[in-house]
């Protein structure tokens, strides 16, 4: 079998970390985390789970989470320590993006069944902090008004490939914007869309928000988007605005 090692980095999800980790254990052979300015809860939970052998801990220190962020930097960080402990499949997540407890059989059986040339995609459902609370994708509005059993996926994000072909994290002149999920390749990869789904707890402090809110906003020429009055709602809003059922959850 192929040898997993699966990375994050992680700031303030204390809550979920634990089920992070455990989840990534189960698929992994080895689990690399990153702290980026942890707050010190959230640094000793990942400290204990420290062996250096199965999950080992990287740390980053800034004076400003939000103005110093630097995806593209963690990112190749993580990548090199990927190499660097010879991991021939990078799972590549964040903190608070974590696969169903039940569908952990059918990511694994996936994984070690990829091929040198794959990407593997999964839906992202997103939320804002709990399960409870969704955090609506622009494309949303294709279903409105149509009653469904599960919310429709906003989105479908790349999370395993190999290092066989895979180069570095391309720089960017904006620190502060999002980094590509996977690095370049030197050879053409194919998209592979799987089933099981990965739920994102958005999990940020009411100041991270507003400050995202206000950079987004902002630097709408370069995003692409502004953030909308639509990027937050609780259960009851979603179904009056959007006609949709409530997420099955077990």
């Amino acid at each position: 079998m192929p040898k997993i090692i699966g990375t994050f980095s992680f700031y303030n999800e204390t809550d979920l970390l634990v089920h992070q980790l455990e989840t990534m254990l189960a698929i992994c052979d080895e689990v690399i985390m990153l702290s980026d300015n942890a707050i010190p809860s959230a640094l000793e939970i990942a400290e204990a789970y420290t062996d250096k052998s199965t999950v080992r801990l990287l740390k980053r220190t800034k004076q400003d989470n939000f103005k110093e962020r630097d995806e593209w930097g963690d990112r190749q960080l993580l990548l090199q320590a990927v190499r660097e402990r010879k991991g021939e499949i990078h799972y590549h997540t964040d903190a608070d993006e974590i696969f169903l407890t039940k569908d952990i059989t059918k990511v694994t059986e996936l994984v070690n069944n990829i091929k040198d040339n794959e990407v593997l995609y999964f839906p992202l459902n997103t939320f804002w902090g709990n399960a409870h609370n969704y955090r609506i994708p622009y494309n949303t509005t294709d279903f409105a008004g149509k009653q469904v059993k599960h919310i429709a996926s906003g989105s479908i994000m790349p999370y395993f490939y190999c290092l066989e072909y895979a180069t570095e994290f391309i720089t960017k002149p904006i620190p502060n914007f999002h980094a590509p999920r996977v690095p370049g390749f030197t050879k053409s990869v194919i998209r592979v869309d799987c089933t099981p789904t990965v739920l994102h707890y958005g999990y940020y402090t009411q100041n991270i928000i507003n400050n995202k809110k206000d950079f987004y906003n902002k630097n709408t020429n370069y995003t692409g988007n502004i953030w909308g009055p639509d990027m937050q709602v609780d259960t009851k809003g979603y179904i009056d605005k959007w006609g949709m059922g409530i997420q099955l959850r077990k």
